[in-house]
């Protein structure tokens, strides 16, 4: 395998969020962002800071249910309800006053909210 293949990270992460790299046919971009939330260009809104993660370029939207299977290095996996899917023609940068600003190659990413585990509870990581 290219060296620089392994090099390349295949998750991106600014603060609680995790940007997935994945692939979709135009057919299922299509459905993607037609089925879901247009967010426009705020991520989210920091639940302690107020400040807000927000995208340069692109369409956000925030999904209402399940979809059905996308794919990320040949693994099949589903995008769950809630979670994010941003898709652009261009570069995009992330950014947020607390963390760098993030640049991602244009293309199509699942965004998830990091989630914390405490033996007794599971919750979204707080920024």
């Amino acid at each position: 395998m290219d060296n620089e293949m392994n090099a390349r990270p295949k998750c991106f992460r600014q603060g609680e969020l995790i940007f997935i790299p994945c692939t979709v046919t135009k057919e299922q971009r299509e459905f993607l962002t037609r089925g879901g939330r247009d967010m426009g260009r705020n991520i989210r809104e920091g639940e302690v800071s107020g400040h807000i993660h927000a995208i340069n370029a692109g369409t956000l939207i925030e999904l209402p249910q399940a979809t059905g299977g996308y794919y990320q290095d040949g693994a099949r996996f589903e995008i769950p309800r809630g979670e994010m899917f941003l898709t652009s023609d261009h570069q995009i940068k992330i950014t947020h006053p607390e963390h760098d600003t993030l640049p991602l190659d244009h293309g199509d990413y699942v965004i998830r909210v990091q989630r914390e585990y405490d033996e007794t509870r599971d919750r979204q990581v707080l920024d």
